[in-house]
């Protein structure tokens, strides 16, 4: 049982080992960071009425959660309807 219990946390502290090595990997951009072809592409979905789509790209290229990136795609849209 004591060998079972040790393979258990063994096995969850190699998955958390792994997820925080993954989520160092993907380094997420402060705001205005992102470059101008990724930004054109956020604009023209943004634009097009695809806002879960900008976001979703923009998690994948950033490494940002989905509020982080929900919020800054609401400014992006808010600054393209403005300008």
């Amino acid at each position: 049982m004591a060998n079972f219990t040790i393979a258990l946390v063994a096995v969850f502290l190699g998955i958390a080992v792994f997820a925080r090595l993954r989520r160092d990997d993907s380094i997420a951009m402060p705001n205005g960071a992102r470059g101008l072809a990724e930004s054109q592409s956020l604009e023209e979905l943004v634009l097009a009425g695809r806002k879960i789509d900008a976001i979703k790209q923009l998690r994948r290229e950033s490494g940002l959660g989905l509020r982080e990136a929900k919020d800054e795609i609401d400014k992006l849209s808010e600054t393209l309807r403005i300008g």
